[in-house]
């Protein structure tokens, strides 16, 4: 989970919220565990915010409950975003994306090497809806939007009859930002050995219209992660 901020840190309410936010770098105290769920909660220093995540698994679905609540008694502005990034051998020459967005929207500044800075594409998009093989190198960085009350992607590698679905609330996460990472940068911190690409649930396009937490009642909402082999 990135949470207050998602991407480059940033200035907020007389703080630095830093690079992907604090809670993807705090420890998480342990609720209750099961073998097949576990129940985690942590508060964050640089935001007044209360996250809790439920975690169960059964058969190939994974299922993730989240809460986040403002224990502040004024309105917050905030990134909620999740950080699913998969690799081989599902990422491999010929892999597939699908999704229920309708609109890719390129990076402003780090768009990769296959889309113009800050264009609007209809989706799907080729070639980033077909994953090439390791020794194609390329990168992009770019928002889907567009998506329905349930939004959803799909990664599929038909040569290992292998796929991933991931589905969530649109109300809560209105668009997803996409990342593929395929040997395309030679500096740090990949050197050209990055081989992942994630599509990720989130509040904002980058770094507008950031959700809101606001003071008073909590909300639930839930990510669904399915896998088939």
């Amino acid at each position: 989970m990135l949470c207050p901020n998602a991407g480059d840190e940033r200035q907020a309410y007389g703080t630095v919220w830093g690079f992907h936010g604090e809670a993807a770098l705090v420890a998480w105290r342990v609720l209750a565990a099961s073998p097949s769920a576990i129940i985690l909660e942590t508060e964050l220093t640089t935001a007044p915010l209360r996250l809790q995540r439920e975690i169960t698994v059964s058969g190939q679905t994974l299922r993730v409950a989240e809460r986040l609540t403002n224990l502040a008694p004024v309105p917050l502005q905030v990134h909620w975003v999740h950080h699913p990034a998969f690799g081989h051998p599902l990422i491999d020459r010929g892999t597939r994306l699908a999704t229920g967005a309708t609109r890719l929207l390129a990076d402003q500044t780090i768009p990769g090497s296959m889309l113009d800075a800050g264009a609007a594409y209809d989706w799907p998009v080729e070639p980033v809806a077909t994953l090439p093989g390791c020794e194609e190198p390329r990168s992009a960085f770019a928002c889907l939007t567009g998506f329905t009350d349930r939004a959803w992607y799909t990664i599929t590698n038909p040569r290992l009859d292998l796929s991933v679905r991931v589905t969530w609330p649109a109300r809560t996460w209105p668009h997803a930002w996409l990342w593929q990472q395929l040997h395309g940068s030679t500096a740090y911190p990949w050197f050209g050995r990055g081989h992942a690409c994630a599509i990720e649930p989130a509040s904002t396009p980058r770094h507008r219209d950031d959700r809101q937490a606001r003071p008073g009642p909590r909300h639930r909402h839930r990510t669904v992660r399915d896998a088939r082999g």
